[in-house]
């Protein structure tokens, strides 16, 4: 995946967002806005943040980079769910991954 930027994941596909994501931390555009809910129950797509590059490669299971470049996806945490696209939840647990 490194430098191959992903086809854009849509509400329908959500399941799709996986592999390598650079948080955007500044006023740059993203691809996706996401709210960090603290149950798993009402998130729209659970998340194992992997270690390793290479495990991130099924839904839910992201390889946060600190490179803009090789990120599949470029998403933005926001601080009210009124302005995400779609809400998260970090898990633990690598088999809970994906969407619920």
């Amino acid at each position: 995946m490194l430098g191959a930027r992903a086809p854009k994941a849509t509400p329908s596909n959500l399941c799709d967002i996986y592999g390598y994501i650079y948080l955007e931390t500044g006023d740059r555009r993203a691809d996706y806005k996401f709210y960090v809910e603290e149950s798993e129950f009402s998130a729209d797509l659970v998340v194992f943040q992997e270690e390793n590059p290479l495990y991130a490669d099924a839904s839910g299971h992201w390889f946060i980079t600190d490179r803009r470049e090789e990120a599949d996806y470029i998403l933005k945490q926001v601080p009210r769910e009124s302005g995400s696209d779609f809400i998260i939840f970090y898990t633990e647990y690598e088999y809970r991954a994906g969407c619920p």
